[in-house]
């Protein structure tokens, strides 16, 4: 079966994370997205992540918990939990 989950640090060789999981998005569209990064910055950029979510390392095993709940929650869709309510 597809995968749940697709978790992706946002920096690597060759491609982003980014354009990984924009590659991916055709054959998993159902997928959540968790983008785990180290640079400060990189948030800022909302458009590269596409509402996807976001952890900063280091991080402890209680925030990759929290992050993968997150990313679930927006499985699919893009939009965060507290947003799909108003819609």
């Amino acid at each position: 079966p597809p995968p749940d989950l697709i978790v992706s640090d946002v920096l690597m060789p060759g491609k982003t994370g980014p354009e990984v999981v924009a590659e991916l998005a055709e054959h998993l569209p159902h997928a959540a997205v968790l983008f785990v990064t180290g640079f400060a910055g990189e948030a800022a950029e909302q458009e590269l992540f596409a509402g996807h979510a976001i952890l900063r390392k280091p991080f402890t095993i209680a925030g990759l918990a929290a992050a993968i709940d997150e990313a679930m929650a927006r499985r699919g869709n893009g939009v965060p939990p507290q947003l799909q309510a108003a819609e």
